[in-house]
């Protein structure tokens, strides 16, 4: 057999060899994908927890409201030198988590949103995939750790190279199920600030309660507040106010040959607005149940 031949005979082979290699480079990407996704799921997920997750009851503040407490929160988020924790407090009912998640939302859009916790009893997490998997991997059972470790292993070691990242917002501290979780937590994320790469801010909200209070005094230094129920009252007022006319201006759309053009009277809507100050809750359930059907 000449060497021309012997050549001839042995492209097959060669081409073979090929598909067999290109098949199990295939099948190694196939595994290494399976055995990510396999890892990630072995850590303990509160599902539904994103901001603009369907479940999320909260709406966003509606365009015109909330304007002064929400340019004080951008203006700390983006401005440097700041704390690195704000803390929204108030009441319930007076509307923390929706001022959260319209800064959220803002965020997100600009492409600074790090992390955000909306679940309660119980992060968008997508773009940190790979950094997740890469310290799963080094440490895989991270997640039944003590809070600190889980800390130290993943949040700064998560953001010591994403400069891109500086907003992080935890909502509804204060229903954490243990009053030591929410002091521990309040002196961890400080740490953050030994990353000299990143200037990553922290947007929590809770009701003015002992545990927090008790966690604040333990880092003095590393947090403000804003203080819901310290806005001044004609402020709230207009905003409640401009809530029912956007509310009942929907209604009388919907209604319109049931409900009058000056429904409701001046007097009515200065009613509700003075009895529902400053518990914006009331003043969005008494929408709901006015556009309820049932």
């Amino acid at each position: 057999m000449t060497a021309i031949a012997r050549r001839q005979e042995a492209i097959p082979r060669k081409l073979t060899n090929l598909k067999v290699h290109d098949e199990i480079a295939e099948l190694k990407q196939d595994l290494d994908s399976m055995n990510r996704n396999f890892e990630l799921k072995g850590l303990i997920i509160a599902h539904d927890a994103e901001f603009d997750s369907y479940t999320n009851i909260h709406d966003e503040c509606l365009p015109g409201t909330r304007t002064e407490v929400l340019d004080e929160i951008e203006e700390w988020a983006t401005a440097p030198g700041k704390k690195i924790i704000s803390c929204i407090q108030g009441m319930t009912g007076t509307g923390k988590s929706t001022i959260a998640k319209t800064v959220t939302a803002r965020f997100k859009k600009k492409g600074h949103l790090g992390a955000s916790f909306f679940k309660r009893g119980d992060e968008d997490q997508s773009e940190l995939l790979p950094h997740i998997q890469t310290i799963i991997n080094e440490d895989p059972r991270i997640s039944d750790k003590t809070l600190t470790e889980q800390f130290s292993g993943l949040y700064c070691n998560l953001f010591g190279d994403r400069d891109t990242i500086n907003l992080v917002v935890i909502d509804a501290l204060d229903e954490c199920e243990r009053d030591e979780d929410v002091r521990t937590l309040l002196c961890l994320l400080p740490q953050v600030q030994q990353s000299s790469s990143v200037q990553i801010r922290f947007l929590l909200t809770g009701r003015p309660e002992l545990q927090i209070e008790q966690g604040f005094q333990q880092v003095p230094h590393d947090f403000q507040n804003v203080i819901l129920y310290e806005i001044a009252a004609p402020i709230i007022r207009r905003d409640i106010s401009f809530y029912f006319e956007h509310q009942f201006s929907k209604l009388r759309e919907e209604e319109e040959q049931i409900l009058p053009a000056d429904w409701p009277d001046d007097k009515a809507l200065n009613i509700l607005v003075e009895r529902t100050i400053p518990l914006f809750i009331s003043a969005a359930t008494i929408c709901r149940f006015l556009r309820d059907k049932n």
